[in-house]
């Protein structure tokens, strides 16, 4: 509300908020998150070893259940995006 009543919200490139604001993502908050999935996955992961493609047949809302048992809440959402950027396949 500060930026907004000054006249400093819109700054000429178009931007709304100064760079770096918003929430920060969730592997920044926690780091100990991408090592804790995987370490759940890994075990049961399944693919051909000759292809990069990996699935595992563990829920997204499993997965998250666990990890929030372990004191790493994620959303299954959540819990997808990051699958997906360590090359799984749901």
């Amino acid at each position: 509300m500060v930026e907004i009543r000054s006249g400093a919200a819109a700054e000429p490139d178009g931007r709304v908020r100064r760079p770096g604001g918003g929430r920060k993502r969730l592997e920044t908050l926690d780091p100990g998150l991408l090592d804790a999935l995987d370490a759940l996955v890994e075990p049961g992961a399944r693919g051909d070893p000759q292809s990069p493609l990996r699935w595992t047949c563990k829920s997204l809302r499993q997965l998250s259940d666990e990890l929030t048992k372990q004191g790493h809440p994620a959303s299954p959402q959540k819990i997808a995006e990051m699958l997906y950027g360590m090359g799984y396949s749901l």
